[in-house]
């Protein structure tokens, strides 16, 4: 077995601690998720639409059981919809309301982050 450092953690299981990585991401028409430590076993990306959003993932970095989960916050003018591309095998485009936010989950599984589950609200107070 390889594991992902370069020695096995010596307790191993839900006592090992993880290595995360949080990515805030400016908004732009299209974006694209990198992962930039290769230890990174949980990533936490926020954006805040302005626009709609086409989102890709380099998944070159990510190993099997990886996590990525995705917020998402709307500003107070409309409905803004986010479409999943490249590297991600999502339960369609997601809208997330005005004013609203939105969380997505992914488990990275043979290349390529599946939808674990969503979450859409609308504005929080």
């Amino acid at each position: 077995m390889a594991y992902r450092y370069s020695n096995q953690p010596n307790n191993g299981g839900e006592a090992q601690l993880y290595f995360r990585e949080n990515q805030t991401l400016v908004y732009g028409a299209n974006l694209k998720i990198t992962p930039t430590d290769p230890r990174s076993e949980k990533i936490n990306m926020n954006v805040a639409l302005t626009g709609a959003l086409t989102l890709t993932a380099d998944v070159t970095i990510p190993q099997d059981g990886d996590k990525l989960t995705c917020l998402f916050s709307a500003d107070a003018v409309s409905d803004r919809v986010v479409t999943f591309g490249t590297g991600f095998a999502a339960n369609g485009t997601l809208t997330v309301l005005d004013a609203g936010i939105a969380i997505v989950e992914f488990v990275f599984f043979s290349g390529v982050w599946l939808e674990k589950c969503r979450f859409i609200s609308a504005e929080l107070s």
